[in-house]
């Protein structure tokens, strides 16, 4: 970008490089992006807020975490502060799994009375979750409600997914109970989420009971609900004769048993 302007006699400004950076963020290109934001501290051009913010969606779109970290904290140095959108950028690259880094962004966003989104607490639900930090994913939730932040439904969805183990099913089924007291409505994945939880426990008449009410909230089940039942059918018994059962309804349903 500083190169064509200098071509046409036209001097790069911040302004330029913040919009060039945001066409780049939007379109996942989180490296030129990065390349982008490298050239304008070498053309002495300060990016702003702005361009900071940009970089780092980006580099979040891509699961660039380091990268991420790394403008952040030439943010820090240049005195510039961190917005919502930056840090949402931050911790959305962090959302691998990297939970401790992604929930003391959070913190650090409360501590600096700033109103962190929903998108934001999710991102980092997501990554308590993907390392089992159910608790931490808990804790996140009961704060963003303190900090009158609504939950959404991918909220529960995380929430339920972050306890992954043979016990979890109770607390599946309570959260999903509790989406109704919310006025939030379940989606197939959360309700999925709960099916594979029912699984691990081996509670196949939850797990079925939980299918059948999913009409109930207008929602069609699609091949991975239906294999999330079926895996909860594991263990003998007539319980086999459920899973034929289940089969048909799929055909019925046009899902392919195959998938």
């Amino acid at each position: 970008v500083g190169a064509e302007l200098r071509r046409q006699q036209l001097e790069p400004d911040v302004g330029t490089f913040s919009a060039a950076i945001s066409a780049l963020g939007a379109g996942r290109e989180w490296r030129r992006a990065h390349a982008l934001l490298e050239a304008s501290l070498d053309q002495a051009v300060r990016p702003n807020v702005v361009a900071f913010g940009s970089a780092l969606t980006a580099h979040g779109k891509g699961g660039a975490w380091a990268g991420a970290l790394r403008h952040l904290a030439r943010m820090q140095a240049a005195a510039l502060r961190p917005n919502v959108v930056v840090l949402g950028g931050a911790a959305g690259a962090l959302g691998d799994g990297r939970w401790a880094v992604a929930e003391a962004l959070l913190q650090g966003m409360w501590a600096d009375a700033m109103e962190p989104n929903v998108v934001v607490g999710n991102v980092v639900m997501n990554a308590c979750g993907r390392t089992g930090q159910w608790r931490r994913a808990v804790g996140t939730l009961a704060r963003m409600r303190a900090g009158r932040v609504e939950p959404s439904v991918v909220s529960y969805s995380a929430l339920i997914g972050a306890k992954a183990t043979s016990d979890s099913w109770p607390f599946a089924l309570a959260v999903m109970d509790g989406l109704g007291s919310q006025a939030v409505a379940p989606s197939a994945q959360a309700c999925t989420a709960a099916l594979a939880a029912c699984g691990l426990g081996g509670r196949w008449g939850r797990a079925m009971r939980l299918l059948a009410g999913m009409g109930g909230w207008m929602l069609t089940p699609n091949v991975v609900s239906y294999t999330a039942a079926v895996n909860t059918l594991r263990g003998g018994g007539d319980e086999w004769r459920l899973a034929f059962a289940l089969a048909g309804l799929m055909r019925s349903t046009r899902v392919s048993v195959d998938s």
